[in-house]
């Protein structure tokens, strides 16, 4: 459960992000088509309409395709072949490989949370070895700064929008990473307290299970003079299943939880023991806590539970014990079961204290 919401948080974040760079780029290449026309490089301006014509595609794709990693591969390929045309063909003084510098971050970010381990520092590493390698060799192919003549002036001027152009996406993709960073921990640290609840507490009910309440059952032991345990059971659960259906049994369960943590309150803890059994350890003089273990199993008893169409009556038995029995927690619990079943075979529906 947790794997499937990290993946489906981490594909929503990884479209927002290619869909947040192809509008990107798509602003870019307009301005870029329009610079390529006023300085006549036709070749230039056809690369220029093609880029647009893959980013309008991608944009009006990206949230219903499947295999979105595809489209950081075509984005790359894109800026990559972008790059070294502009630097074999006006020269590499312009600043067109800044770009390709730009998309360093972006493919570590995206491929170390796409992939697991070192599978995503490995593509990322080939990626953008590869790349930088490519724009090195064609600025020495290229072989000058500024190909064009008498354009020094507009390649200071190209060279310093393509710097600024880098810069602010350099900036805004740093706090989009640091942001997505910080939800994929606030994520995790929700899961793992949700993990840590569902390990430590009975998900019917929501009451603490058997494993829980141990340690706490332990430290009254050791720091309470005197406390009582009871140990409640439903009366016919297996029937109530049986004639009514499990829904209505969970319905019952549910019910009688909450019954038994108001008449408990602020005077101790209580768990699911398993099944329709629930444990309960009350901070209480023996005959304080027989009193409260009796007005609950009467409220119970004289309680109508409607649900699912159905008016199903309820009973328990409870097995109950004191300090003043014994302080050893195993023994306690032997003991209280002991008295649980005594009633049972009594008639069910009372409290047993001997």
């Amino acid at each position: 459960m947790l794997e499937k919401e990290t993946q489906i948080e981490t594909k929503g974040r990884k479209q927002n992000l290619y869909q947040i760079m192809m509008q990107m780029c798509l602003c870019i290449h307009i301005l870029l088509m329009g610079f390529f026309a006023c300085m006549q490089i036709w070749f230039m301006v056809t690369v220029n309409i093609l880029s647009v014509l893959l980013y309008c595609f991608g944009v009006a794709r990206i949230k219903t395709t499947k295999k979105i990693s595809q489209w950081l591969l075509a984005i790359y390929s894109e800026i990559l072949i972008h790059c070294v045309l502009c630097n074999l063909i006006i020269g590499w003084g312009y600043g067109f490989s800044l770009y390709m510098l730009l998309m360093t971050p972006i493919i570590y970010n995206v491929c170390c949370f796409s992939k697991n381990g070192r599978e995503g520092y490995r593509h990322a590493n080939i990626l953008s070895v590869a790349g930088l390698i490519i724009v090195l060799m064609s600025c020495v192919a290229g072989g000058s700064a500024n190909r064009i003549e008498g354009a020094d002036v507009i390649m200071m001027w190209m060279c310093g929008f393509n710097l600024i152009v880098s810069a602010v996406c350099l900036i805004f993709f740093s706090l989009y990473f640091v942001r997505s960073i910080k939800a994929s921990y606030m994520l995790l640290e929700k899961k793992t307290k949700e993990l840590h609840f569902l390990a430590n507490h009975d998900a019917l009910t929501g009451l603490r299970n058997r494993h829980n309440i141990k340690l706490d059952f332990e430290k009254i032991v050791e720091t309470s003079e005197i406390f009582c345990v009871m140990l409640a059971d439903v009366d016919d659960f297996k029937k109530i299943n049986d004639t009514y259906g499990h829904t209505c049994g969970d319905r019952c369960l549910i019910y009688v939880a909450d019954a038994i943590i108001k008449s408990v309150a602020d005077d101790g803890i209580v768990c699911r023991w398993g099944g329709e059994e629930f444990l309960a350890i009350l901070e209480l003089t023996a005959q304080e806590g027989y009193k409260r273990a009796e007005e609950m199993r009467q409220r119970l008893c004289e309680a109508l539970l409607r649900t699912e169409g159905y008016t199903i009556t309820l009973s328990m038995t409870v097995g109950f014990a004191t300090s003043h029995d014994t302080r050893d927690t195993e023994e306690l619990i032997h003991l209280v079961d002991e008295r649980l079943y005594k009633g049972k075979n009594k008639g069910k529906n009372q409290v047993v204290a001997e």
